[in-house]
């Protein structure tokens, strides 16, 4: 037997036009156990992955077009490619969405076994098409051990789960040079400008109260001016306000190498999810925000409201405030990361081979 077919092909899919950034580290595992790797693509994300590198094969499908006909025609030439590269485990990296259920219908291999990220625990509760899914997805990923605590309240029958942290990313090529002022800090708070993700009005708020100026700069990189956004209304607040010199906004979406060296030269990062926001208690009991993986990949300490100071993560590494102490945080911001330095990320859980090892085994 030929070495090619000694070595077992594994498939890892996305769908969708997002969670890209669960990719890279779902590689950097699959390739640890000795996988010939298939990486298959919604078409909107081929500039993204382009350096990723990794994968032995890529291939992008038109998943998401208008058509039904024209989806349907994408999802038999998946259900067709895993047949002819003979694949037996194939993972959805999102493992929920009409796209996925509708995959299900087609007539599949039975031996072939079939693993998903599942990005919100929530709609194990609430969704009819998850529960399809369930049908031939038994083992999901969750992104974050506290999911796991949670996940054990909802009745999920038979299902399995497991955790893994996708916090490892490329070298981007192309970085741009970034310009920080001696002695500045940053404060970096990720994520599309909608209020109804973040409380950036209270930011806006507290900083308005601040008697002295302070050497701090928040850098808003999500994008701004999209149509659901609330840039312009936030660039006017702040104007308003007088506090515009304390932020960097991004208006469009920055590309991966642009965006990932900010973060590497932020000193913080403050995902900016307060009770109260429209998405607080998905955050809080159902999902990750990007902030936090970010911070854990990065190794930087988070800001983060006291809301969230009941789980192992954010005890490690994480700076508390509340609303009402917000301002004085800030104020000793510099120093509170000194102090918090010596004790950042201690848990084995942020090593390579730790994340690897957890995630092959659940395939076996």
């Amino acid at each position: 037997m030929s070495q090619e077919h000694k070595i077992e092909k594994i498939a890892l899919i996305e769908t969708s036009s997002s969670h890209d950034e669960c990719l890279y580290s779902q590689l950097l595992f699959l390739k640890e156990g000795g996988y010939h790797i298939i990486l298959i693509c919604a078409e909107e994300l081929r500039s993204r992955v382009a350096e990723y590198g990794i994968a032995d094969e890529v291939e992008f499908f038109e998943f998401n077009q208008n058509s039904f006909i024209k989806k349907r025609k994408a999802l038999w030439q998946l259900r067709l490619l895993l047949a002819s590269k003979r694949i037996r485990k194939a993972i959805f990296n999102t493992a929920s969405s009409n796209t996925i259920r509708n995959f299900f219908s087609l007539p599949l291999n039975p031996r072939v076994k079939f693993y998903g990220t599942l990005h919100n625990i929530h709609k194990l509760k609430s969704s009819f098409s998850q529960k399809i899914i369930s049908t031939h997805i038994k083992k999901y990923f969750l992104l974050n051990d506290y999911l796991l605590d949670l996940v054990r309240n909802i009745p999920t029958g038979n299902l399995q789960f497991e955790t893994y942290y996708p916090i490892f990313f490329p070298k981007f090529k192309d970085a741009p040079v970034v310009k920080k002022e001696p002695g500045e800090l940053w404060i970096c708070v990720p994520g599309q400008l909608e209020y109804k993700r973040r409380e950036y009005k209270v930011l806006a708020d507290t900083l308005a109260t601040l008697a002295n100026k302070l050497s701090i700069k928040f850098l808003l990189l999500g994008e701004s001016d999209h149509p659901m956004g609330d840039g312009p209304n936030f660039r006017k607040y702040i104007s308003d306000l007088g506090v515009s010199d304390y932020f960097i906004i991004s208006n469009k979406y920055m590309e991966n190498a642009s965006f990932h060296e900010y973060i590497k030269h932020s000193d913080i990062i403050m995902p900016l999810i307060h009770p109260g926001i429209h998405h607080f208690d998905l955050y809080m009991h159902n999902m990750v925000s990007g902030a936090f993986n970010l911070a854990f990949a990065y190794k930087k300490p988070l800001f983060l409201h006291s809301a969230f100071d009941k789980y192992e993560d954010f005890i490690e590494n994480a700076i508390f405030y509340d609303n009402s102490n917000l301002g004085s945080q800030i104020q000793n911001i510099e120093k509170l990361i000194v102090y918090k330095a010596t004790s950042l990320y201690k848990n084995e859980k942020w090593q390579l081979q730790f994340q690897a090892a957890k995630y092959l085994s659940f395939l076996k």
